[in-house]
């Protein structure tokens, strides 16, 4: 039984875990996911599938406070150890520099919200017309084989 060919240029996924292990993207994401995962055991099991299933770049993007950021963090080191290199936010494979400190790295994102946010939104937030997103990412490369 062969696999069934499908376009692969856009897919959304749950569960990579479904997907045939010689399949790979030119971009794998995975945002506001990671850290729901409670074993280091198990997020090492996922990310070792995200890595499996990355040809180019692999995202891994949290909410930008302390625990969003500790994942973050293990996610890379993890992915340094499996052969990826740092491309973003840091520029090297070094050990992260806030790594044993109280400070984080996180990153601010404006946004517009859209007029039904604004009406769920209690009246002091929805006056502002906007939110500011707090998040921590890494983006991590593939090392090409010889």
């Amino acid at each position: 039984k062969g696999i069934q060919l499908f376009d692969l240029r856009s897919l959304w996924l749950t569960d990579v875990s479904n997907i045939p292990k010689d399949i790979q993207f030119d971009l794998v994401i995975a945002n506001y996911s990671l850290g729901e995962i409670s074993s280091v055991s198990e997020l090492e099991q996922v990310l070792s599938n995200l890595i499996r299933h990355t040809k180019k770049y692999l995202v891994l993007i949290e909410p930008g406070h302390g625990h969003g950021f500790s994942y973050i963090r293990l996610c890379r080191d993890y992915a340094i150890k499996a052969g990826m290199n740092v491309v973003a936010p840091c520029l090297h494979n070094l050990k992260c520099p806030a790594g044993g400190t109280t400070q984080f790295c996180h990153f601010i994102q404006r946004f517009d919200m859209p007029s039904f946010q604004r009406k769920a939104r209690p009246p002091f937030l929805s006056k502002l017309g906007y939110e500011d997103e707090r998040l921590s990412y890494v983006v991590l490369e593939k090392v090409p084989e010889d």
